[in-house]
């Protein structure tokens, strides 16, 4: 068995190693302080630079009928969707209606043969 060795015995064996550990997670520590530091101004810059292009007008928007034009695009686009999510609706609730009249005919056979069944018993 290995002797416990205390502090009155003198330096520890392990503190050459615990020196190392705490050295590495200072590192580690100041890596990424360092690093959020340049992600932070990194997203500064690129906020900053996206901030500016905002303020000018769009070069195409300046051309007449420009406006007009997506105007009409975005008609005919919500037009579409509005027509295709129609179809869909009618197509789910047609869908619904069979599954739910073949389950309201399921039920009414079931009905029936346990009527019978029961009538069949008494008899």
């Amino acid at each position: 068995m290995p002797p416990v060795l205390h502090a009155r015995d003198g330096p520890s064996l392990f503190y050459p190693l615990l020196q190392t550990t705490v050295c590495k997670q200072m590192f580690v520590s100041e890596r990424r302080e360092r690093s959020v530091d340049t992600v932070d101004l990194e997203l500064d810059r690129l906020i900053s630079r996206r901030a500016s292009q905002d303020r000018r007008p769009d070069p195409d928007e300046l051309e007449p009928g420009y406006v007009e034009s997506v105007r009409r695009f975005n008609a005919r686009v919500r037009a579409e969707n509005r027509e295709a999510w129609c179809e869909y609706h009618r197509d789910a609730a047609a869908r619904h209606r069979a599954v739910l009249e073949a389950l309201i005919a399921r039920h009414e056979r079931e009905a029936e043969k346990l009527k019978t069944t029961d009538e069949r018993n008494r008899a």
